[in-house]
């Protein structure tokens, strides 16, 4: 699950540590110049951006407590003035740079779209954008874009298919079951090996599965399937047969998977095997096939995390029965799709993961949506688009960069203060620490220009 919004106390500290010597950068014109080469003749309406407030002292709620209730005496004043919007499931001083970047964005994809012209980086952006945004053709087509894997599901009839589909489906980027990359060898830094450790469930953790503070969610997942199932073309009544098997399953490998929080600890992702040692753990599921499926030469050696789990699921591959595999995959291939599809897919996957397990109220437009994606598909893209506009908007108003008004650099490097100022005092003197002044004079004098 995503943490709360960061406050704007947070924030403060941040930059106050790490960027009061930006206020002073002689070489941030010249940044804006270069990057402006590489920028396309868009045109930015200002007026359309999200107004950027300041990170001030005159925020502090002075009616609460810094020692007793730090969040409300930092945050209080600034939540009350600027509610949660409806569509975000949190909120923060921070997200609406978030947001302000969004409508930067938008203008960039928009005006991309628009032009019969656009080559390069620019055509790629307004292709996506036109294509995630023509919510007539998607609507029209339905499920249709994924009938070639759904048609591959229902063929499966053995365990060969099982595996043979599984895969595959790893090779093209979508696999099941386990997590399969590129990590450090975390005996030799230097190197990066093969590793393979547990995947993800439908809930955002193992717990779901069992403890009973989760059982709500837990039900609504297994509508939730069912519900999917049917808008994929299940009937209801095998829907819902579907969804139980579907929720044993994943209980299943949640009695053998490791919680997010003990996921903390690295050294449980890496346990160095041989290729045949592996073969001989998960003998249903051959890692040098696998290997040779990638295109990739098979390995000497590579991490094979949580054996437990590796073992379960080559269990699972010859006792759990073929339809109810079939109907594993096919709802989570139908689910990972389902914010790209028609409405309805999109509606009742924001209804669950959205609404019923982070309380979000409204569905974020579909403008929004679209950048998202773009933005992890094509980020290089259009990182590269927004880089030129975003800095000739900040020269146009005179801030080639951060700034923060009141902060000096000292001999150490580290914002000071200026003793004379009242707030120099401030929060860390209140709470009794006014001996460790850095945290108290950092934010006492910051305030954004």
């Amino acid at each position: 699950m995503r943490s709360p919004a960061k406050s704007a106390l947070v924030l403060a500290v941040m930059v106050a540590l790490s960027g009061c010597a930006m206020s002073a950068t002689n070489d941030a014109p010249a940044k804006v110049a270069s990057v402006q080469a590489d920028a396309p003749h868009f045109k930015i309406d200002e007026s359309r951006l999200p107004h950027l407030g300041a990170i001030s002292f005159a925020d502090l709620d002075p009616s609460r407590s810094a020692c007793g209730d730090l969040f409300g005496y930092v945050n209080g004043k600034w939540l009350a003035a600027n509610p949660m919007p409806p569509d975000q499931p949190y909120w923060g001083a921070a997200l609406i740079f978030v947001e302000r970047s969004l409508a930067i964005q938008r203008q960039i994809a928009e005006q991309s779209a628009a032009d019969p012209r656009a080559t390069g980086v620019e055509k790629i952006i307004g292709d996506f954008y036109a294509t995630g945004t023509d919510t007539a053709a998607i609507n029209a087509q339905g499920v249709e874009p994924l009938l070639p894997r759904l048609n591959a599901i229902d063929r499966l009839r053995s365990v060969a298919d099982i595996a043979d589909y599984l895969r595959s489906a790893a090779a093209r980027g979508g696999g099941f079951i386990f997590y399969f990359g590129a990590a450090p060898d975390l005996k030799h830094s230097n190197n990066m090996i093969a590793d393979v450790n547990q995947g993800d469930f439908g809930l955002p953790d193992r717990g779901y599965y069992f403890d009973a503070d989760k059982r709500d969610q837990l039900a609504a997942y297994r509508e939730h399937i069912a519900k999917v199932l049917v808008l994929s073309g299940v009937p209801q009544d095998t829907a819902r047969a579907d969804a139980k098997a579907i929720i044993a399953f994943e209980t299943r490998l949640a009695k053998v998977s490791r919680s997010a929080e003990q996921n903390t600890d690295w050294s449980f992702y890496f346990n160095p095997v041989t290729p045949a040692a592996a073969d001989a753990l998960t003998p249903n599921f051959p890692w040098t096939e696998f290997f040779k499926s990638q295109g990739m030469a098979v390995p000497a050696m590579f991490s094979l995390a949580m054996p437990e789990f590796q073992k379960e699921f080559d269990r699972m591959l010859v006792e759990v029965p073929v339809d109810e595999w079939r109907a594993y995959l096919r709802f989570h291939e139908v689910d990972r799709a389902s914010p790209y599809l028609s409405e309805p897919f999109v509606a009742e996957h924001f209804a669950f993961y959205s609404k019923a397990l982070l309380g979000q109220k409204e569905m974020k437009a579909n403008w929004k949506r679209v950048l998202a994606t773009i933005n992890d598909e094509s980020g290089e893209a259009m990182g590269r688009l927004y880089v030129g506009v975003s800095g000739a908007i900040q020269a146009r108003n005179g801030k080639a960069g951060r700034q923060f008004r009141g902060c000096t650099e000292g001999e150490t490097g580290e914002p000071e203060l200026d003793e004379r100022s009242d707030q120099g005092q401030g929060i860390g003197e209140a709470c009794g620490i006014q001996g460790q002044g850095r945290l108290s004079r950092s934010l006492a004098r910051l305030e954004w220009s």
